[in-house]
C-alpha cells in the first residue's frame, strides 16, 4: 500500500482543538485537525487502506476515506466530558 503512494509534502494542521469522542461515546479526544490540502493527500492511501481490511475481512462497518477527518491526537480521557 505504502509503496504505491506517492511522496507527500510534510502535513499541515489547523492552529485550532478539537475535541472527538467514540461512537460509544466512552472515550473523548483533544486533537488538532490536519488542514484540508494536506488532506486530499492523504485521503488516497487511506482508500487503499480500507480497500485492504476489507479484503482481510477485519473492516467493521461502512467507512469511506471521503468521510474520515484526519487528526493528531494529543490527549484522550475516559472520563465522560459531556456534563462539564
Amino acid at each position: 500500500i505504502a509503496a504505491k503512494s506517492q511522496a507527500v509534502d510534510p502535513l499541515r494542521f489547523d492552529d485550532e482543538v478539537w475535541v472527538f469522542a467514540s461512537k460509544e461515546c466512552d472515550r473523548f479526544f483533544a486533537a488538532v485537525v490536519v488542514a484540508e490540502p494536506s488532506a486530499q493527500q492523504l485521503r488516497p492511501l487511506a482508500a487503499r487502506l480500507v480497500g485492504a481490511l476489507a479484503d482481510l475481512g477485519v473492516l467493521k462497518g461502512s467507512v469511506e476515506a471521503g468521510s474520515m477527518r484526519f487528526h493528531c491526537s494529543l490527549a484522550w480521557t475516559v472520563t465522560d466530558i459531556r456534563s462539564a
